[in-house]
């Protein structure tokens, strides 16, 4: 626990820089406990083969959290923007610019 409290404190600022600079502020803190979740994860099934790299190992979870939710939120947008085809356009009216700009001209 100690050791997992030592990893958090040593990391936790630099995730947040991280994220804060891609994603902004919001649900930070959710995302740096993801992040540091995966971290322990990895580590814990020995994916980790050389402790000194830990630090790139950190740097790269954090690359892929923040490549998915950029692209989760592109999907989102996507979806949301996404018409159905079951709607008609108005015809475009003049501007009030162009209604005088054809006055003049007709005079």
């Amino acid at each position: 626990a100690e050791a997992l409290e030592e990893l958090y404190a040593l990391f936790s600022r630099g995730i947040k820089f991280m994220i804060l600079r891609q994603l902004g502020r919001q649900d930070i803190e959710d995302r740096v406990h993801d992040t540091f979740v995966i971290v322990v994860q990895a580590i814990q099934r020995g994916d980790l083969r050389e402790p000194e790299r830990v630090k790139g190992l950190v740097r790269t979870i954090v690359r892929r959290q923040i490549a998915n939710a950029i692209e989760r939120n592109a999907t989102r947008r996507r979806e949301e923007t996404e018409l159905d085809g079951n709607f008609k356009v108005a015809a475009e009216e003049p501007t009030p610019e162009q209604k005088a700009i054809r006055t003049q001209n007709s005079d």
